[in-house]
């Protein structure tokens, strides 16, 4: 090129780039120009990623293909719907203060399919539940029996239980997680465990009380606190049981750290689990905590309640659901105490942040580290037991599930952001009249009914 050709092409580059340069500027920052009053206005941008990508995002002007940006004038609301076939739509109100430039991200957004990926019949069994991400258990005829599942439906070989001083039958349900091979089955009255190698299924309705906690103190030893609150300890080798101490309203334990949590009308006290068949004499030698504030909480608990005591590990400290309200209580100062919430009826956690539902149905969270609070309005379930509510959030998928009986509702939410301009979520119900178990496992969703084994499967591939 000749050299003046050269100089002539520099000069309008450069001319060029100064005149956009501002505007390049103020278009990063959010703001549009609106070219029939030629001013600037500050924006919403909007920036939403599905998986399956390729989902539909209609606006009132154009409909846009995931992943995909969009932005609308601040102050203003827009609801937005992304569908995709085969799996359920979703939907997000947002709105940013006027006069300021907001942005909001829905990111991993992974897609609920519509429809079952596999049906597997087992003519013959009658599928109970599905105990965690390893075992479920099912009947056939009289006998009971549990085994190993996975993609391709039962896995392994199966093990039969034996059913200990009972007659009555099983039905489904959701079983809790004791840890190391053990689950209670609280509203039917039934413990599963291992004895001497073999899975036992212990009726404890023979007792002459009523179990309403169970923890785990050594392999083969449990504490049991019933509606009296006394504390009783069961010994899986032989069954038997004995009195070990009275005054407890509640029992709860944590994996993370491995604690089993008592409480009283005064205190919180602490209880390590141990690898030997060992139990202190004295419960209350581990104080962890002593306020008034648990005595005013616990003052009136209702001691015929599962749930009315539930310790949950959090980011930095511990929380404890006492009756209806929620205590924060930090490792690095357990004098500084913090009500997170009241009128809770059941709570789910993940790293920093709380989820709670309260007696209305409604849904929300609160992260102690954004100190941030989302209020996602009713869930749509059809369940009078609101206590009863399993909620477990699945990091990979950025999903909270909230799980009944016989229903499931979820709704995405990132809970390592502040989307502020998301002013409302949309629950949405998945799965309903199915028994499902309370987890996702990898891309997979399991449920098992009468003798299906049901998969959902959402097999994208992130890029």
């Amino acid at each position: 090129m000749h050299l003046s050709y050269r100089q002539t092409f520099f000069t309008i580059f450069a001319v060029v780039y100064i005149i956009l340069l501002p505007f390049l500027i103020i278009f990063s920052l959010g703001y549009d120009l609106d070219f029939k009053t030629k001013t600037f206005n500050n924006t919403l941008s909007i920036r939403i990623e599905t998986y399956p990508r390729n989902a539909l995002v209609p606006t009132q002007s154009e409909t846009f293909k995931t992943p995909t940006d969009l932005r609308t004038e601040d102050g203003k609301e827009l609801t937005l719907d992304v569908n995709l076939e085969g799996y359920q739509s979703e939907s997000y109100t947002f709105k940013s203060l006027p006069g300021t430039n907001a942005s909001a991200k829905i990111q991993s957004l992974w897609l609920l399919p519509k429809k079952e990926d596999q049906r597997i019949n087992y003519s013959g069994n009658k599928f109970i539940s599905i105990l965690d991400d390893r075992n479920l258990i099912y009947s056939k005829g009289d006998s009971y029996f549990i085994q190993g599942y996975g993609f391709s439906g039962l896995q392994g070989n199966k093990e039969q239980l034996t059913l200990e001083k009972s007659d009555r039958k099983l039905t489904e349900g959701r079983w809790e997680i004791l840890l190391d091979d053990a689950y209670w089955q609280k509203d039917q009255e039934f413990m599963l465990f291992k004895r001497s190698e073999k899975w036992s299924l212990l009726d404890l309705k023979n007792y002459s009380f009523k179990v309403r906690s169970i923890a785990r103190v050594s392999p083969t030893q449990f504490l049991l606190l019933d509606s009296e609150k006394n504390i009783w300890s069961l010994n899986t080798k032989d069954l038997s049981y004995e009195f070990v101490d009275t005054g407890f309203v509640g029992m709860a334990f944590t994996d993370s750290p491995d604690i089993i949590w008592l409480l009283d009308n005064k205190k919180i006290y602490r209880l390590l689990r141990s690898s030997q068949n060992f139990l202190p004499t004295d419960l209350r030698t581990g104080v962890y905590a002593e306020n008034p504030i648990i005595s005013d909480l616990a003052g009136n608990l209702n001691t015929d309640k599962y749930n009315n005591f539930v310790a949950k590990s959090l980011f930095l400290g511990l929380i404890f659901k006492i009756n209806d309200r929620v205590l924060y209580i930090q490792d690095s100062n357990k004098t500084i105490w913090q009500i997170i919430a009241s009128n809770v009826q059941a709570i789910g956690t993940n790293n920093s942040t709380m989820f709670w539902i309260d007696s209305q149905k409604s849904l929300y969270s609160y992260n102690l580290l954004l100190k941030n609070q989302v209020s996602f309005g009713q869930i749509d379930l059809q369940s009078d037991d609101v206590s009863n509510y399993n909620l477990s959030y699945f990091v990979r998928w950025k999903r909270l599930l909230i799980y009944t009986d016989k229903q499931i509702a979820s709704t995405w939410f990132d809970t390592e952001i502040v989307n502020e301009s998301i002013i409302r979520y949309y629950p949405k119900k998945w799965i309903g009249d199915k028994f499902c178990y309370a987890k996702i496992i990898d891309n997979y969703q399991f449920c098992a009914q009468d003798d299906n084994f049901i998969i959902y499967k959402n097999n994208s591939i992130p890029f």
